[in-house]
């Protein structure tokens, strides 16, 4: 999970990529999921989610395709939660899951910050 104020998608990532390797007989997962006791499933769960990640910087590319954005702009675009979840600690996750993204795409030469004083990225 990537969405507390200590954790880092890079580290998230790695992390992903690491499990791959482990060899267990079952794998207890976050979010509501059954225990899995079959490695193919278990893969497979894990591609799922590790593409997930990709088609939220894919869709962080898409809502700064036409304007550059502000960070509380593409937080009230919701990338993680759907349009309309409200709950107490929506905002705060969705801005520190945002801000990992963008990290990562800058790195990444795709997005770059066109105005630090207002805090507006664009893609590059």
């Amino acid at each position: 999970y990537y969405g507390d104020a200590t954790s880092n998608l890079a580290q998230f990532r790695h992390t992903l990529n690491a499990v791959r390797d482990i060899d267990a007989q079952v794998w207890v997962t976050s979010h509501h999921r059954a225990v899995i006791t079959d490695r193919d499933a278990f893969l497979t769960a894990l591609q799922a989610f590790t593409d997930k990640l990709d088609q939220r910087a894919d869709k962080l590319l898409g809502m700064l395709h036409h304007e550059p954005q502000s960070l509380e702009a593409l937080v009230a675009q919701r990338l993680v939660y759907p349009l309309g979840y409200e709950a107490a600690f929506v905002n705060d996750v969705e801005r520190r899951m945002i801000e990992q993204h963008l990290r990562e795409l800058v790195d990444a030469g795709q997005v770059r910050c066109v105005d630090a004083s207002h805090g507006l990225f664009a893609r590059a």
